[in-house]
């Protein structure tokens, strides 16, 4: 039995499921990117919640820009402060997902 596991640039993923003008929308205004990446956040952490293993490349997903739960507890403060370029950094950001369960053999 094998794991699936796919990596995937974050850019990609929201333009799979969000049309690009709202993509746009949250590149111009500063108060709609930070509640689209708390939108983000969100995702992720219900596909954690429901048994997905969540890799965060560390060259591309900085500890800056994780989601609160996927920080470790001594994380200092002024490490969960996002930088003022986070959404060109996220954008970028690759990340691994894994499935909760192996898939059945053929």
């Amino acid at each position: 039995m094998i794991r699936l596991r796919s990596t995937y640039r974050v850019q990609s993923l929201l333009e799979t499921l969000e049309p690009a003008a709202v993509l746009q929308e949250a590149a111009a205004d500063f108060r709609r990117r930070y509640a689209y990446k708390r939108r983000w956040d969100e995702a992720l952490l219900t596909l954690h919640d429901q048994g997905w293993r969540i890799t965060f490349h560390d060259e591309s997903y900085p500890v800056v820009l994780r989601p609160d739960w996927a920080l470790p507890t001594d994380t200092r403060v002024h490490l969960r402060r996002l930088p003022n370029n986070y959404w060109q950094q996220l954008l970028a950001a690759t990340l691994t997902f894994t499935p909760p369960a192996p898939l059945p053999a053929l």
